[in-house]
């Protein structure tokens, strides 16, 4: 049986988007976009966002953390689950309802 990769996986498409975000780490880690660990806030690059979560890069660890807020300006802040980490990458699921999701995802393509 052929494994399948993680696009095949995924529930809703990814939409390309580098656009500049907060994640923040809580002391009883939760992570928030711009990220924080420990109270302090980190930026991060969204890399691509779908409504069912999002890739993105942080330019310094951030611990190990499994859930998190990712905080976009203008659009607010999202209850996230880390699924994945490589390097400086996140691979983050959303918590919140993929439908109101799905208007974050519009907004950021539309309005960047």
């Amino acid at each position: 049986m052929t494994r399948k990769t993680g696009a095949e996986r995924r529930t809703h498409a990814r939409k390309a988007v580098r656009h500049p975000a907060k994640l923040r780490v809580h002391p009883d880690h939760r992570l928030v976009a711009r990220l924080e660990e420990g109270g302090t806030w980190h930026h991060c690059l969204i890399i691509n966002i779908s409504p069912g979560g999002a890739k993105v890069s942080i330019g310094e660890p951030v611990g190990q953390a499994k859930t998190v807020h990712l905080e976009i300006a203008k659009f607010g802040r999202f209850g996230c689950e880390v699924v994945w980490r490589s390097g400086s990458e996140l691979g983050l699921r959303f918590t919140h309802d993929p439908a109101a999701m799905s208007e974050v995802v519009m907004g950021l393509a539309v309005y960047g």
